[in-house]
């Protein structure tokens, strides 16, 4: 016997099939979800990993491994 899987989808696609979630909440959910710059999204956390990574050559924390967690998020 062969298991089946659901498809794969997002959180945002589960929500919305969700019947626990309103439509009111679903539409809003919509209107946020398009309203997302995805660009812009990911220039925010290449800062936020900049400053992280900065912080950690302040403290001058001995942790080989931070610069690469940091940058591969």
């Amino acid at each position: 016997m062969q298991k089946k899987h659901d498809d794969i989808k997002t959180p945002y696609q589960r929500l919305l099939e969700s019947s626990y979630v309103s439509e009111a909440q679903k539409e809003r959910l919509t209107r946020l979800y398009k309203a997302l710059d995805l660009f812009h999204l990911r220039q925010k956390i290449t800062a936020c990993q900049r400053k992280l990574f900065s912080l950690q050559k302040k403290k001058n924390v001995k942790n080989k491994n931070l610069e690469e967690t940091v940058w591969n998020f």
